[in-house]
């Protein structure tokens, strides 16, 4: 039999380490409380550029309430959600040129170029990301060409197009000049022509620059060949 002192010293022991397990617990659920408070903050600072959240199962963080689960500091989804959450809104900014993009965004925007399963607008986005981060190497360009090929959206093409503005990888051109001749919508040949500037001077262009002038059937884009070739002129004369 334990001696009186020996059991006020098991009782104290194991009150202890029942201590230790509580003092533990609550520095986790504060410290996961703090996490999801910050991650609030900075979407509440997201939003507040005029970039509004998607609509998550998280629900509003104004006004919540202790009986709700989902911001019970016993929940472990909540700073999952938000950090989810926030993520897109800081890739929908460097989408649109808002924040720069991270290392993690140029990955993200290089694996998508190459996602033969994804259909061009997510595409068109990761296209903006690195035009701003690193400028369109050829392998991405060709991956591009191919994702332009693959839509029927005008929008989109004409988008895709102004973003290659100035490339001058190889397999470019003749989708460009198969555009400008071939294509129905007038805004993307007229894009198609601007884009074909990182091909000039070249005397095969210039004389298709100045067909186009004379013989499309919209006005806009015989004004856009015009204003190539004036363009083109000029630079020669200062050179």
């Amino acid at each position: 039999m334990l001696s009186l002192s020996a059991l006020l010293c098991s009782l104290l022991a194991v009150g202890l380490s029942v201590y230790d397990r509580f003092m533990v617990s609550e520095a986790g659920d504060a410290a996961h409380l703090e996490r999801i408070e910050e991650l609030e903050r900075e979407l509440a600072y997201l939003q507040g550029s005029g970039f509004p959240a998607r609509t998550g199962s998280y629900g509003d963080s104004n006004g919540r309430s202790e009986a709700d689960p989902l911001y019970s500091k016993y929940h472990d989804n909540s700073a999952g959600y938000l950090e989810s959450d926030v993520e897109e809104m800081r890739w929908t900014m460097a989408v649109r040129g808002f924040m720069p993009a991270t290392p993690d965004h140029i990955d993200r925007a290089r694996r998508s170029i190459f996602d033969e399963s994804l259909d061009a607008e997510p595409k068109l986005a990761a296209l903006r990301v690195l035009r701003r981060a690193e400028g369109l190497d050829d392998d991405v360009v060709r991956a591009t060409i191919t994702a332009f090929h693959a839509t029927d959206d005008p929008r989109v093409q004409e988008d895709i197009l102004e973003l290659l503005d100035g490339v001058t990888t190889p397999e470019l051109a003749p989708t460009l000049l198969k555009v400008t001749a071939e294509h129905l919508n007038y805004r993307v040949r007229r894009q198609a022509l601007d884009a074909m500037s990182g091909f000039l001077p070249d005397p095969e262009l210039e004389d298709w620059l100045r067909y186009v002038e004379k013989n499309d059937g919209s006005r806009r884009v015989r004004e856009e060949a015009s204003r190539t070739l004036r363009h083109l002129a000029e630079r020669e004369r200062k050179e």
